[in-house]
């Protein structure tokens, strides 16, 4: 059975070897892409780097981060992750679902949240990035030519909700992003089930 891991993270700045690992949220989910199990993290740190604009566009305040009670430094965020990892296993590793998703890799392995070893054990190599699938469909015309690939003005392009069922609907937060990485990948998948469907139809019209 195929599973796959959807995952976001927010950090103090966008460069990977520089600035700090601040959340990261995990959903795992079956092969319709329906929700299994959800990990969220906070990940506090004895020192920061912090870029300004970052900390604008997440809304975190550090000091609060810092302060909360279920924030935790990385070597407990590790072992929590494993442990999540672990309990959800299957016979093949997760397949990675992200909105430009290298970028959270990235960070999740040089923070230490997941070693090089321990991420290669747990997750595939091949990642779907939505980024790249929404790049490709512009270019198919599935989107038009002028359309922003960002993840929030993809969504309000495609009328896409935020579901009910989940806690956090701010934009540019961990679960949130995430969440809403899934229903995207949904909606992308729609387009080629319609077409399949076409498809078919189109086949069965020209045989009859």
């Amino acid at each position: 059975m195929v599973n796959y891991i959807c995952f976001d993270t927010e950090t103090s700045g966008l460069d990977h070897t520089k600035y700090n690992l601040l959340t990261a949220h995990f959903i795992i989910l079956n092969k319709d892409l329906e929700r299994i199990d959800s990990l969220d993290l906070k990940i506090k740190h004895p020192h920061y780097t912090i870029h300004p604009k970052a900390l604008e566009i997440n809304n975190i305040d550090i000091v609060s981060h810092t302060k909360d009670n279920q924030s935790m430094f990385i070597s407990e965020a590790n072992k929590s992750l494993v442990t999540f990892l672990e309990s959800n296993k299957q016979h093949y590793r997760f397949i990675p679902i992200g909105h430009n998703i290298n970028f959270d890799i990235q960070f999740i392995k040089s923070s230490g949240l997941l070693s090089e070893s321990e991420y290669f054990k747990y997750i595939s190599n091949i990642p779907l990035d939505t980024l790249s699938i929404a790049g490709f469909l512009k270019l198919s015309g599935y989107l038009p030519p002028t359309q922003l690939l960002n993840l929030v003005s993809l969504c309000k392009y495609l009328h896409i909700k935020y579901p009910n069922n989940t806690s956090n609907n701010t934009p540019h937060n961990a679960e949130y992003d995430a969440t809403m990485t899934v229903e995207l990948l949904k909606v992308f998948k729609k387009f080629i089930d319609i077409d399949k469907t076409n498809s078919s139809a189109n086949k069965r019209r020209r045989e009859d």
